[in-house]
């Protein structure tokens, strides 16, 4: 299955489970290529009027490790290749080859998902050690550079994680230091969405008052 297949399977799936709240606030956390598939949901859902509550819903993501362009020493397409090294060891140069000229690393999707950057809060996870497992050494599979979108403070959080590219999302225990670094911004994001929600819903209680009363009410919240 292709990644606009995959894509749109997830937002299907989604618009399943969310008919009882399609308003509920949403959060995508996304590790390594799955981020990507979110980026292609997100373009998918402002295309198709039957997924626009997911995409008005999104209130953040979180991204693991997630190569959004090229690193400092590689270009997006040799890292995604890199990618599938660390996870499918037994990839055969012919997938190599086939993965880094998919449309799932193209200029349009690039371009596609900038216009949507400035309507979500984001949490970027990078990770700060090489990978060295199975007899492969990769190095940083996906450097700061290509895991960061390079947004301002207000919009992206970029996160530096003492671990490598598969370990990035893995957690020891609850007292694991990166764990309460995670989890405490995810923590952070939640609670910042909430928030969002319960002042759009007081200004849509506003909209649908009396002429006066909803004009006593600003005044007074002013």
């Amino acid at each position: 299955m292709g990644v606009r297949e995959q894509a749109m399977n997830l937002l299907n799936r989604l618009m399943l489970k969310r008919r009882t709240a399609a308003k509920r606030p949403i959060i995508f956390v996304a590790h390594s290529l799955g981020g990507i598939i979110v980026k292609r949901a997100l373009v998918e859902a402002k295309l198709n009027e039957t997924y626009s509550s997911i995409r008005t819903s999104t209130y953040g993501i979180a991204f693991f490790g997630t190569p959004h362009q090229g690193g400092n020493h590689a270009g997006l397409g040799d890292i995604a290749a890199t990618v599938c090294r660390a996870v499918r060891r037994d990839a055969s140069n012919t997938f190599m080859e086939a993965l880094k000229r998919d449309s799932l690393f193209s200029n349009e999707l690039i371009e596609d998902f900038k216009h949507q950057l400035e309507d979500y809060h984001i949490l970027s996870f990078y990770e700060t050690k090489p990978f060295k497992k199975h007899g492969l050494k990769l190095g940083l599979i996906v450097d700061k550079k290509s895991a960061t979108l390079g947004l301002p403070g207000t919009r992206e959080l970029p996160v530096g994680l003492d671990a490598d590219h598969d370990e990035i999302c893995k957690f020891s225990s609850a007292e694991d230091d990166a764990y309460e670094q995670v989890s405490g911004n995810l923590a952070h994001l939640v609670s910042q969405a909430l928030q969002s929600k319960a002042e759009q819903e007081k200004l849509a209680n506003l909209a649908v008052l009396p002429g006066n009363a909803a004009h006593e009410s600003v005044s007074m919240s002013v």
